[in-house]
Formats: structure tokens, C-alpha cells, sequence
């Protein structure tokens, strides 16, 4: 038990150290005034669309100040001291129910603050929070334990709400009530504030709302003024020092980024022998507005048009950083390889969920732009995301930034750097509805430099986005300016041939390499099919290089480094199979591409994967096959997913025997006949809609349940110990693998009565044991009984 008088802990102690509530209070106040000023401040603003900086920074202090306030509970206090204890009520939860007693919820509006963005940040600033009762984190749950006691009069508390008092300028009110939790009191509070809760009726996601941006506002920034006010006490380290060689470094400059990462890639480019200058189109980058997309062909130079972009931004907008988001791993570590690795090794970063184990790989096996350098630095990797504030060129996924729309954490610990940044999105076309949707409500609620790219884009989407101020460009009446964007786009680059099915392609494929054999790529829709057809390759004589989804990372990123090196080679004709990985991740030029139908969008990503280079001959054209998939997985859990592979097979059969160039491909995704009309989403995310809550979600949805994230069980039996690393060497993410739950043993399964154990450190991590007897670190995970 803890007595009134002793002092209340906020963290557990630390090599003696102890860190009081009042003083994790007052520091993650004195924090939030220190991370929101100067240009963090501007650029918070003209992110959130905010209008009054001064109310948004005394809401920004009450809420911080009030966050922790519900650990002065006897609970907590035994929990960090105990370290087993389980708690029977979140602190977050019972410093809700303070806010919600009638005295404080008084003072609070009597102030002039924006009550409810002060409950909303402090009740969700670990987004576990909910009110809906069937939830996990449904707000101040009792679950049956006997009372526990509360200390809200000790003298801490009331440092607390004398600070409090003085942001508002009115003295707090009488003593907090002593009442254990639950009793009436409480009850009282609860039914309060369920009761205002449900009277915070946010507008719908696609419309603005600027009391709501506010309220936004102050629960993303509490969650960051925390996070600095905890980690630096953690690291023991310095405020003032790391927001100024952080956050509030000076602007960047058009010149640092040209001089950093521009200049240094087309010196490589022009040694290599693969640059000319730049083309018309790339130098319209200077003057493209701020918020724009840029649709333009595979092999067009759109990510040099990007950084130009960035530049320009930089001159006309105040902004610290550049970001580039990618929709998977290997697009955002091919762009950390390509671009972003030419900064100092202290500005650039690759934010990735193996970004670890990719630059280990770079280490070991080192281009020229990352030679000699070490991009990780072992005390800020103690600080987790907020280490990331130091950089200042990013190449991430888009997992690491937005996830602050469903309340991911990371994402919203890295929100005050993507507010000042220009922001570059590639891939755009690829965003299944949920990540579009995700987009639409980013473009809709906030604001900041951003660029889109694509190589092409659905109609209602260039509608939708278009709806929303985004600039599309080059437009129709501006693309003839261009003459070597149009050249590009108008010469013809495949001979496309239509086929009856699989074996039929494979036939053709064979009778054309009796002319002299071709470098070829085959794209099934999945796994299974992928390893099929393997096999049947393997019957042939051939000796085919795979690469799907289904490897772990650290065979992953071997297998995708395999594939791109033969096809790179001067000499000798290699086949590989794929699956739609490809289509994004894989930076080849092949002669010939075979695929199965897919949706038009996907299949022309897949034509970007041939004929590629504009060191060909202009007279040469890729062979192109397409063929009927034996089913429609797994495009048929899509919306229109089988009505996009009838239009793609269409599209085929009507161009059977054609010479095609991009500006087909575009002028077939206009086309009702061949792109059949999506009903295009509108913007919606968890954090708009949480109003005085938050739990966070998946910004790609909600996880299948068909794939379980685990451990194969050779790796385990083979050293993988109980720190979740084999040997001393490689991170737990390279031994990850993703597999289908029939295969997993530590789950029980129909008809199985026992399941394998897994460690307690596997069950922490949420991984299972998977069958490694299934497992080819050439194949991978073997979804077909035998290849």
C-alpha cells in the first residue's frame, strides 16, 4: 500500500532513478511548449488548418498536464513497484473520469478551453480507449475486483492542478474526491461522460471541420509531448539539445536538397552512361503546384521530377523534411538504395517494418551511395520513433506515417515531422480501396506540400482527386508540350499475343525461344499457382528463379537480390516466376512477360517490368502473353475485382496480335469496355471519427485471419532462443514468415487437439510456429504438396 504522504511514481525507477507524477506532468507540459513553437508550430497549424495557434497550445498544456493524473491510484502505484501487478482500471481511464467530475468539467469550460479536446487527449493518448462496451479498452470497465484506492489528494496531485490553474488563469476547485474506484462518485463521472461523449457529433469524414482539426490537434500532440517527456527521462537526455538537432533545426533549403540528393544521383547516372539531361517534362517540376499528381508512363523519370519537386517546394514553403512513402518494403528500399542514400549518412533514413535487416544487407553488399556509411545509431534507436526526428530525407512505407489516421503510435509519435515535410507518395494506382480511402481523408482534413505519382490512374480516381484541389499533371492540353514524355509514351514497346491457358502460353513462350532464347518473367495471381507452375517449368528442362510473398524476410530479400541480378547480367537468359509482387518491387527490364489477367491497372505495372530501359533499340518490342488464371483469387474478395479480370481479358482478346505503347494502356483505362466504374470511397479513418476516443486499427485494414504472422519451426529447434534472435547475429524480423493458418502449429485446428507451445517471447511478439517441414529457402513456403 502507498501512503498520502509518500511520493507517487510515474515510471518504474531506473537504476535507482524515480521519476514523480507531478514531475512527468509538468515535464510532458513543459515539453509540448517546447516541441510547439517556431516553425513546428507554423507547420502544425498549416498541417491541422488550425487558425488559432494560442488556443491550440493552452488546450495542447491542460491536457498534458492532466494525462497521467489517473496514475495516483494504489493500483498503479503497486504495478510499477511490483512490476507484476495487474491493474484493474487504465490510468488514462480514471484521469478521464477526473475530468468528468462536475467541479473539473466546471472550471475546464468556464476557462474558455475546448473541454472536449482536453478529455479526447488525455483519454486516448495510448489509443486504448473505446466506448463501446464490447470493446477491449471500453473507457473505465469495472471487472469485478474489489475497490481500489484512489490518491488524488496527495499533495502531487495538487501541484498538478495548481499548474493547471495557471495555464487557465483561475484556481482550481475544491479537493479531488478521496472515493475508492468504483463508487458512486465515479459511476457519476462515468455517466457524465458518456453522456458528453456522445454529444461530440463529428461531422462526416469528407467534410472539414475546423473545431474538430482542433481537437486533433491536441490529442496527436499530446501523444508526442509524452513521448519526448518519457523517452528523454529514459535516455537521460537533454530537451533543449535534441529539439534543436531535431525538430527545430533551420528550414531546408531547395539548394541542400539539390546539392544533397539530386546532384550526387545524375552524377551516377552520367557515370554509369545512363544520363542524357533532363527531359522537358522533368523540369516542369520547378513550377508544379504544391498539391499535385503526376501521372506519366513507367521509365518516364517521375522520381527525379519528384525531388525537383521537392526542391521547388522547399523554396516556397517552410518545411523540414522530405518524405517518400511507398505502398510495400522493397519499393521503399529500393528508393532509400536509389535516392535517398546519397544524403549524409546523419539525414537519411529508411522507416520500414525490416529496415534493420535491409541495411544490414546494404552493409554487407554496399552500392555507391551507401558506402562506408552507418545509418543507425544505437543511443537514438533507444528513443524508438522519435529518433527519426533527426533525420531529414525519409524513404519509408506508408505503414510508418499514416498509421496516425487509425491512431497507430509510431505514426502519430512521427505526425510533428510529416507536418513539416514535402511529402511524395509513390504507387498511388496500387492502394486497394481501404489504403484510397485513407488518402482521400489525408488530402480532405490536411494540408502541407504533397505529391502524388502513378503511372496510371482509374478515371474516378483522377475525378476524385481532382475534386480535392489536387492539381493532375500533365493534363491533356499540356502533355503535347512534352515531346519526350509523348515520344516515350507513343512508341510502341510490347507485341501482346493472347493465349488459352497456362500451358498454351508456356508452349508459345518455348516456340519462340527456338529463335534465340529471351529473358523472360511469368506473374501468376498467387503462391500456389506460382509454385505450380514451377514445378512444371522444372519438367521442361528449366531452372526458374521464384519470388512471391511467402519466403521470410531475410530469404526474401535474397531471392528479390537474385532475380534483379539476372536479369542485369550481360550474358545468359534467365526465366523467373513471380506473383504481383513483382509489379512494384522488382527494378528489371525482361524481353519477354508472361501473366495471367489481372485488373488493368496491375497488368500494365507488370508491362513496366519489360522493355523497359531506353537503352534498347526503339525497334524492339517485348513478347507479351496473357492467358485466362484457372480462378479469380485474389481479385475476387475485391469490390469489382472479377469484373476488372473479364475487362482486362477483353482488352487482350480485342489486341491480340498488336503492338502497344503506353498511351494505349492509358487511353484503355478511360475506357468503360476495358476499366469498368469503381464507386470510389470517401474519406474515412479512425482518428477523424474517435472523437473522445481512440484504439488503434491497421491502416491496411483489419488483419486477415487466413495469414498468421510466424516463426518457422526448423529456425526455432535450430537456436532461434528466448531474445528472439539467432545467434548474435540477424534481427527477429528476418526469420518472420507469413502463413496460411492451416499450416500453423502452435494454433489449435479443426480436428487437432494439441497445439505446439511457443515460448513466452513468441507469445509477447504475437508470432506462432509454423511448419518448416514445408519450407524451401528457394521456393519458400510450400502451399503445393510437392515442385
Amino acid at each position: 500500500m502507498v501512503d498520502r504522504g509518500s511520493r507517487l511514481l510515474a515510471k518504474s525507477r531506473i537504476d535507482g532513478r524515480e521519476l514523480s507524477l507531478a514531475d512527468h506532468c509538468l515535464d510532458t507540459e513543459t515539453a509540448a511548449v517546447a516541441i510547439f513553437s517556431g516553425r513546428a508550430l507554423e507547420s502544425w497549424c498549416r498541417f491541422f488548418r488550425l487558425t488559432n495557434p494560442a488556443a491550440f497550445v493552452r488546450d495542447l498544456r491542460v491536457a498534458c498536464l492532466f494525462h497521467d493524473l489517473g496514475k495516483a491510484n494504489a493500483d498503479f502505484q503497486a504495478a510499477i513497484t511490483q512490476q507484476t501487478h495487474d491493474q484493474a482500471i487504465r490510468h488514462e481511464h480514471l484521469s478521464g473520469l477526473v475530468l468528468c467530475l462536475d467541479s473539473v468539467q466546471q472550471w475546464i469550460r468556464a476557462s474558455g478551453c475546448d473541454y472536449d479536446a482536453v478529455v479526447a487527449a488525455v483519454l486516448s493518448h495510448h489509443a486504448k480507449a473505446s466506448g463501446y462496451s464490447r470493446d477491449d479498452f471500453y473507457w473505465a470497465r469495472p471487472d469485478g475486483r474489489p475497490p481500489i484506492r484512489t490518491l488524488l489528494t496527495h499533495d502531487e496531485c495538487r501541484v498538478i492542478l495548481q499548474r493547471v490553474g495557471s495555464v487557465l488563469g483561475s484556481a482550481p476547485p475544491g479537493p479531488l474526491p478521496s472515493d475508492p474506484w468504483p463508487s458512486g462518485v465515479w459511476t457519476d463521472a462515468w455517466n457524465a461522460g458518456l453522456d458528453a461523449a456522445t454529444e461530440v457529433d463529428p461531422p462526416p469524414d469528407d467534410e472539414f471541420c475546423s473545431r474538430r482539426n482542433h481537437l486533433l490537434a491536441v490529442k496527436a500532440a499530446t501523444v508526442a509531448a509524452d513521448a519526448v517527456a518519457s523517452g528523454l527521462w529514459r535516455e537521460q537526455r537533454d530537451l533543449v539539445g535534441f529539439l534543436a538537432g531535431s525538430l527545430h533545426r533551420p528550414a531546408l533549403t531547395g539548394a541542400r536538397i539539390r546539392a544533397d540528393i539530386i546532384e550526387r544521383r545524375v552524377q551516377h547516372l552520367r557515370a554509369a552512361g545512363k544520363w542524357q539531361d533532363w527531359s522537358d517534362f522533368q523540369k516542369a517540376a520547378d513550377t508544379v503546384e504544391l498539391r499535385s499528381a503526376i501521372v506519366a508512363g513507367c521509365g518516364s523519370g517521375k522520381t527525379l521530377f519528384a525531388w525537383r519537386w521537392a526542391a521547388a517546394a522547399a523554396d516556397k514553403e517552410s518545411i523540414g523534411s522530405v518524405i517518400f512513402l511507398y505502398p510495400t518494403r522493397a519499393t521503399a528500399t529500393e528508393g532509400f538504395r536509389d535516392y535517398v542514400a546519397w544524403a549524409p549518412e546523419t539525414d537519411a533514413s529508411l522507416l520500414t517494418g525490416t529496415a534493420t535487416l535491409d541495411l544490414e544487407g546494404m552493409a554487407s553488399n554496399p552500392v555507391e551511395s551507401t558506402r562506408n556509411k552507418k545509418y543507425e545509431d544505437e543511443a537514438d534507436a533507444r528513443l524508438f520513433a522519435l529518433a527519426s526526428w533527426k533525420r531529414t530525407y525519409f524513404s519509408a512505407t506508408l505503414d510508418q506515417f499514416l498509421s496516425f489516421l487509425e491512431h497507430g503510435y509510431s505514426g502519430l509519435c512521427l505526425l510533428p515531422q510529416l507536418a513539416d515535410s514535402a511529402l511524395v507518395i509513390d504507387e498511388v494506382h496500387s492502394l486497394d480501396r481501404h489504403l484510397f480511402a485513407r488518402l482521400v481523408a489525408l488530402l480532405t482534413h490536411f494540408r502541407g506540400p504533397i505529391l502524388l505519382m502513378s503511372a496510371t490512374l482509374p478515371r474516378e480516381r483522377l475525378e476524385v482527386l481532382t475534386s480535392l484541389g489536387v492539381r493532375i499533371f500533365p493534363d491533356a492540353g499540356e502533355r503535347p508540350r512534352f515531346a519526350d514524355l509523348v515520344s516515350e509514351e507513343d512508341r510502341p514497346r510490347y507485341t501482346l499475343a493472347r493465349c488459352r491457358d497456362r500451358d498454351s502460353a508456356l508452349a508459345a513462350a518455348l516456340a519462340s525461344d527456338a529463335a534465340g532464347p529471351r529473358s523472360t518473367l511469368w506473374v501468376v495471381n498467387t503462391v500456389k499457382r506460382c509454385q505450380a507452375l514451377v514445378s512444371q517449368l522444372r519438367a521442361k528442362g528449366l531452372d526458374p528463379l521464384v519470388y512471391h510473398s511467402r519466403f521470410t524476410a531475410r530469404d526474401r530479400r535474397a531471392r528479390h537480390r537474385d532475380v534483379v541480378a539476372a536479369f542485369q547480367a550481360a550474358v545468359g537468359k534467365r526465366w523467373a516466376v513471380t506473383t504481383q509482387v513483382c509489379e512494384m518491387s522488382l527494378d528489371l527490364d525482361a524481353d519477354r512477360l508472361v501473366s495471367e489477367d489481372a485488373p488493368l491497372t496491375a497488368l500494365i505495372q507488370r508491362l513496366g517490368r519489360a522493355n523497359r530501359s531506353r537503352s534498347r533499340h526503339r525497334d524492339f518490342r517485348a513478347e507479351v502473353l496473357t492467358y485466362v488464371p484457372e480462378d479469380a483469387n485474389p481479385y475476387a474478395h475485391e469490390d469489382g475485382g472479377r469484373e476488372a479480370l473479364v475487362a482486362t481479358g477483353l482488352f487482350c482478346a480485342d489486341h491480340d496480335g498488336c503492338e502497344l505503347g503506353q498511351a494505349h494502356l492509358a487511353h484503355a483505362m478511360s475506357s468503360d469496355k476495358y476499366a469498368p466504374r469503381l464507386c470510389m470511397p470517401q474519406a474515412s479513418a479512425g482518428f477523424l471519427s474517435g472523437g473522445w476516443f481512440a484504439t488503434a486499427r491497421p491502416l491496411r485494414g483489419e488483419d486477415d485471419d487466413r495469414d498468421v504472422r510466424c516463426v518457422l519451426s526448423t529456425d526455432l529447434n535450430a537456436g532461434l532462443g528466448v531474445r528472439g534472435m539467432p545467434g548474435d547475429s540477424e534481427p527477429l524480423d528476418a526469420w518472420i514468415i507469413n502463413v496460411p493458418r492451416r499450416f500453423v502449429l502452435s494454433l489449435k485446428q479443426k480436428g487437432q487437439e494439441v497445439a505446439a507451445d511457443r515460448p513466452p517471447w513468441m507469445a509477447r511478439a504475437r508470432l506462432h510456429i509454423a511448419d518448416g517441414s514445408r519450407y524451401d529457402p528457394n521456393l519458400g513456403f510450400l502451399l503445393i504438396d510437392q515442385v
